[in-house]
This record gives C-alpha cells, sequence and structure tokens, in this order.
C-alpha cells in the first residue's frame, strides 16, 4: 500500500498521482531561477570525525561535502565568557541561483531546504526562534561555502502524503524578500 501510495502516477495506466509524481510535477513546473545544486550536503560528518566507529559500523555519506570539521558556532554569555559548540549536520538540499552574466563579481545566493515528512512548525514560532534547525545550516552553509555562494534563506520542503507538497515557511534577510521564490509558496 504504501508503495503504491509512493509510486502511483509515475507509469501509464495509474489514475492517482502519487507523492513522487506529485513531486515531480511540483520541480517541473517550479518558475524560481534558483536550481538545486546540492543534495543531503554534510559537513563535521567524516570517517577522521567517526573515529569511534569500527570499519562496520563506520555510516558511508553520500551527497556533497561542505566540510570534514563541525561547524563551531560561537557566542559569549552574560557574564562576558565565550562559548563555542561544535556542530555536525546535513543540509537535504541547496539550490542555487547564478548572476546575471553582466555582474560575474556577485556571488550565487543560495537557498537552503530541509525536506519534511510531518508537521511544519508554525510559521510564527519559527520567526520567534523556538526552532533552530534552518537558522544553523544558513549560518554553517555561509561560513563553509565561504565566497562561493551567498546564502540569503532557509525553508521546509513539505512532503506529506497526499495533501501537502511543497515549499513552505522560507525565513530570510529583509534585504531579498522582493525575490518571487519569497511571495510564491507553491503546493501541488
Amino acid at each position: 500500500a504504501f508503495t503504491h501510495a509512493l509510486l502511483a502516477g509515475l507509469s501509464s495506466g495509474s489514475n492517482q498521482q502519487g507523492l513522487l509524481a506529485k513531486f515531480i510535477h511540483l520541480e517541473a513546473q517550479d518558475s524560481d531561477k534558483v536550481s538545486p545544486r546540492y543534495l543531503e550536503a554534510h559537513f563535521g560528518m567524516s570517517r577522521a570525525a567517526n573515529r569511534a566507529h569500527t570499519p562496520a559500523r563506520v555510516p558511508e555519506f553520500c551527497g556533497y561535502r561542505l566540510s570534514d570539521a563541525p561547524f563551531s558556532l560561537r557566542a559569549q554569555d552574560r557574564d562576558g565568557q565565550n562559548h563555542t559548540v561544535r556542530i555536525r549536520g546535513k543540509i537535504d538540499r541547496i539550490d542555487l541561483e547564478f548572476p546575471a552574466p553582466t555582474d560575474p563579481a556577485e556571488p550565487a545566493h543560495a537557498v537552503i531546504y530541509d525536506y519534511k515528512t510531518g508537521n511544519l512548525p508554525s510559521g510564527p514560532k519559527l520567526k520567534e526562534g523556538w526552532f533552530l534547525q534552518l537558522p544553523i545550516s544558513i549560518l554553517a552553509a555561509q561560513e563553509l561555502s565561504g565566497a562561493a555562494y551567498r546564502v540569503i534563506a532557509a525553508g521546509y520542503y513539505q512532503l506529506q502524503f497526499p495533501r501537502n507538497v511543497g515549499k513552505k515557511h522560507l525565513l530570510g534577510s529583509r534585504e531579498h524578500a522582493e525575490r518571487h521564490y519569497f511571495k510564491e509558496m507553491k503546493t501541488v
């Protein structure tokens, strides 16, 4: 039943459109000028970082490697003491929008997506800072990519069958709020 619900509509003769068919349709109809560039972009998850694992237990990492080293988040507490938190993680998808050929000095703009198969955090709670995944992903991707691109937003790509498939809750700066992918949250 699950396989049918997932794959329905991919072969001829099917009247239903499953989750994968809806996702493909949405991607094909996407009018954004961004294109998926990196899938499963991970950082701080190298074999050297996982020395405690025996060779048989070391997880294999697919996708794009942003960095072997963890992302270091530095902050100061109320008493003025400096602290560093090292974070390892994986970003599901990084889309890039390349600059116009007339502006070669401008870096590509990046939009990060986290695939969600369950319920999404509410937009207001996300903006209030109750959920840290997207802001940390923005900071990590920007620091680890250097000058290669400029991360301007992060959001969720909901894959909840059968009703909700689409890009939701983009979190970004006011400077880029006029870009069409901020205004058009699409759902199939």
